[in-house]
């Protein structure tokens, strides 16, 4: 999950953390800019916020998340995720490695 920082000002942040039971998330979210972000072939305004954590427990690594949110509807109009975390398993020590982008292609609904 995504925290938005009540201030929405470049440099503002806010703390994030998740927890299950066995493992802990724990990070900060980061305001870095405002940009214009292109959503079926028209430039929008768009909030650029950074999450990175630090995980801890049974998992363990460090994820980073870079988000831009829709100006007028709050809305993920882009996101862009690299995970990279290790795991005890059966066959010793698994290295996951994930690398996403994401892109809105219409501000309208589909129905």
């Amino acid at each position: 999950t995504l925290f938005r920082p009540a201030d929405v000002e470049p440099g503002a942040t806010a703390a994030a953390r998740c927890a299950t039971g066995s493992a802990e998330e724990r990070g900060r979210v980061e305001v870095v800019r405002w940009e214009q972000v292109s959503v079926a072939g028209e430039e929008v305004d768009a909030l650029y916020l950074r999450r990175v954590t630090t995980l801890s427990g049974r998992t363990r690594g460090r994820t980073r998340h870079d988000v831009w949110l829709h100006r007028a509807s709050g809305i993920p109009v882009r996101l862009v995720m690299r995970t990279r975390t290790r795991n005890d398993s059966p066959i010793g020590e698994v290295t996951y490695v994930e690398e996403v982008e994401l892109r809105l292609e219409s501000l309208e609904p589909r129905r």
